[in-house]
């Protein structure tokens, strides 16, 4: 008795119909999600670090510029960011030759749509890092300020009035 289908080739058909790409990918894509919002939280504060050895390390920077053929490590470090765009351009591209009646297609759509959700995470991620090394920079910048600033004004603000 049974269910439908025929016989011998039912198994690799069974294995090609439940093996979906999409799936797969919606699966890990969580997981991928919170490496790159990570990732992009961090990358300007990478770059600042990379740019600072640089100028403060002459061994460092001699050994990055040692060999032409060497990539510049701060290209080196935007390159994951912009592996997300390009997944989004893969898996439209893929949705463009999939049939409407295949098995993949609602999953397909489904990753685009959270793949995309991803890429606006990871720049709200990059923003945030800029932003707080900008707090970081200003928070610095205020700790250097005189200690008696705030008294000083305070009392001439309290005189003035």
């Amino acid at each position: 008795g049974g269910g439908g289908g025929g016989g011998g080739g039912d198994d690799d058909e069974s294995i090609q119909d439940n093996l979906r790409i999409a799936d797969l990918w919606l699966a890990a894509l969580p997981h991928l999600t919170r490496l790159y919002e990570h990732y992009a939280t961090n990358y300007q504060r990478a770059k600042t670090l990379l740019q600072q050895l640089g100028e403060q390390h002459k061994p460092f920077r001699q050994f990055v510029e040692s060999d032409p053929a060497f990539p510049r490590l701060d290209n080196r470090l935007i390159a994951p960011l912009h592996r997300v765009p390009k997944y989004i351009l893969l898996f439209r591209e893929l949705l463009k030759k999939t049939p409407t009646n295949h098995n993949d297609r609602s999953a397909l759509e489904k990753l685009v749509v959270k793949l995309e959700e991803m890429a606006q995470h990871t720049n709200k991620g990059v923003r945030r890092g800029e932003s707080e090394i900008a707090l970081e920079e200003i928070g610095s910048q205020l700790a250097n300020l005189p200690a008696d600033i705030l008294t000083t004004t305070t009392t001439t603000t309290t005189s003035a009035a």
